[in-house]
């Protein structure tokens, strides 16, 4: 009688193959924990939302912003992936944590908008994901960066133009860049509760 040993000391794949979704988990925790850690940086909750919709006071400028940020996030998780040479399943990887990282920040602010963007951007997120599959990175490494940083910049260069600019709203202010990359996603869904 033989028994079988485990012969793994990787505490992280055991854990793994107990709770398939760990690393999913984890970034969903550190998200609701980053209203901490990021508040001595910048404003953080309904006040770092406020201080984003400043400079969307309009309608106009909400609803582009809206229209606009799904092509910026599509974009984005092509050619992030891409600089830092990440293949499929790295690139995957990446995606679903940054998704998670943010429903966990969003989570702990308003639950109607958590679910709202869960919805919203997963579409997004599967198409780059899919984008990422079928064009691989070791070979067209560079078209990919180009596809990815072209549309994210395009979209946010129309969000700026059509919908600041147009719809008479200020321009946004580079001292709220940090706060635009935490909130822009929670305000683009976030603003049809305020109205």
């Amino acid at each position: 009688m033989t028994k079988l040993l485990d012969n793994s000391n990787n505490s992280i794949e055991k854990l793994y193959s107990i709770v398939p979704y760990t690393p999913y988990i984890c970034s969903s925790i550190l998200g609701y924990y980053s209203y901490d850690l990021l508040k001595p940086y910048i404003h953080v909750g309904q006040t770092g939302v406020d201080y984003y919709a400043e400079a969307h006071l309009t309608r106009w400028n909400a609803k582009i912003h809206t229209m606009g940020m799904p092509f910026t996030i599509f974009g984005m998780l092509q050619w992030i992936p891409t600089l830092l040479g990440l293949n499929y399943n790295q690139s995957k990887m990446l995606a679903y944590n940054l998704y998670t990282l943010y429903a966990g920040h969003y989570f702990r602010i308003d639950k109607r908008v958590f679910l709202m963007y869960l919805i919203f951007y997963y579409f997004p997120l599967r198409f780059a994901i899919n984008e990422y599959r079928k064009y691989d990175p070791k070979t067209l490494r560079w078209w990919l960066f180009k596809k990815g940083f072209l549309t994210a910049f395009i979209a946010l260069g129309l969000q700026e133009s059509v919908g600041h600019y147009v719809g008479g709203d200020i321009p946004s202010r580079p001292e709220g860049v940090l706060n635009a990359i935490v909130y822009a996603m929670y305000f683009s869904v976030g603003h049809f509760f305020n109205y």
